[in-house]
């Protein structure tokens, strides 16, 4: 066990830092995380610079873009977050952000000692080709189903070896990021639409169509 906990700033995503740094005004990326206490090194700075520039959050002068200040309106790692705004733009944001959902939480799917085997079985009934995205994605559109038809989801979930926290988590997820995009002024909605989304984010479980 280490003596001391890893410094936050060592913990935290260096390109959401590094945005901080842009938004904030505070002057160069590199120059200004050099200066705190417990200073990440100058590679992963670099790197993380190279990847928001990659992403055209930055410019290759390292200025702030208008893709980059929407990014940092995103609680996401910027590239998941471009995702979800090409999916905003071109129609499929419930695809995509149930995607970027799924990727930023911890598989729902459980083996329990004991029935490894059984639950590897039912497993590959949500496999699509070699894809564990795919198959979780899957078994997550199975399980709203179950919620939207007022199915028995915990019988669901306990005969699928699936974790009902898990899956709910991701549903809150899609709802914050949603709310995020709204706040942001990138979703445009309805006084009806809004009023239906904080329902659902309320109650479970969330479907865009925009």
């Amino acid at each position: 066990m280490a003596d001391q906990q890893t410094p936050e700033l060592l913990r935290l995503s260096l390109q959401d830092l590094a945005i901080r740094v842009k938004i904030c005004k505070l002057g160069g990326i590199e120059e200004t995380l050099s200066q705190a206490l417990d200073p990440p090194s100058a590679k992963n700075i670099r790197r993380a610079v190279d990847a928001l520039i990659d992403v055209r959050a930055l410019t290759a002068g390292e200025d702030l873009t208008p893709l980059g200040i929407q990014l940092a309106r995103l609680p996401l790692d910027v590239f998941l977050g471009k995702l979800i705004l090409l999916g905003s733009i071109f129609k499929c944001l419930d695809a995509v952000i149930t995607i970027a959902a799924i990727l930023s939480s911890k598989s729902p799917f459980s083996a329990p000692f004991g029935a490894r085997a059984q639950a590897d079985t039912v497993r590959m009934a949500f496999r699509s080709g070699d894809s564990d995205l795919l198959t979780v994605y899957n078994a997550y559109l199975a399980w709203k189903r179950v919620c939207i038809t007022g199915g028995q989801e915990y019988q669901f979930c306990r005969k699928n070896f699936l974790s009902p926290q898990t899956l709910s988590n991701i549903e809150d997820l899609k709802g914050q990021l949603v709310v995020c995009l709204v706040d942001s002024g990138f979703l445009l909605l309805t006084e009806a639409e809004k009023t239906s989304l904080n329902r659902s984010v309320s109650t479970h479980p969330i479907s865009l169509h925009s």
